[in-house]
């Protein structure tokens, strides 16, 4: 189970090839991205904390800016459902798969230690589409 307590388990690479790192959420940025504070390894038993921005793989969310205004009350739906599944403060895991195509932000999945993915309780609320990563 996931701590932000230097006791911790540091950091660790997953069988698909992906980092799990222990998390606190600080904010949600939309539906589908998030930043995070993850426990990092320094080395030498020592750990500190990074400040990551998070794009969920798997799902896509209306944008909050959208000229649409049914998109942007969809888009304000998702974020305030993500707020509610894994508020400020909540400990994730956070699993990083790379970097976003678009830049500045990491691929990687969210889990609430109490609700599972992210990602996919988005798209189970019909909040969020499934999302490979090509053209929206």
């Amino acid at each position: 189970m996931s701590t932000l307590d230097p006791a911790a388990a540091p950091p660790q690479i997953n069988g698909d090839g992906s980092w799990l790192f222990a998390g606190r959420i600080v904010r949600w940025i939309d539906g589908d991205t998030c930043v995070v504070d993850c426990l990092i390894d320094l080395g030498f038993s020592e750990m500190a904390t990074r400040r990551r921005t998070i794009r969920l793989l798997g799902v896509n969310t209306p944008e909050k800016n959208d000229k649409d205004p049914a998109k942007r009350a969809r888009a304000a739906a998702a974020t305030e459902y993500v707020n509610e599944l894994a508020p400020v403060g909540a400990v994730v895991d956070v699993f990083v798969v790379g970097y976003d195509k678009y830049g500045g932000r990491d691929d990687g999945r969210i889990e609430s230690l109490t609700h599972g993915d992210i990602a996919r309780k988005l798209v189970e609320a019909g909040l969020g589409v499934p999302y490979d990563g090509g053209a929206r």
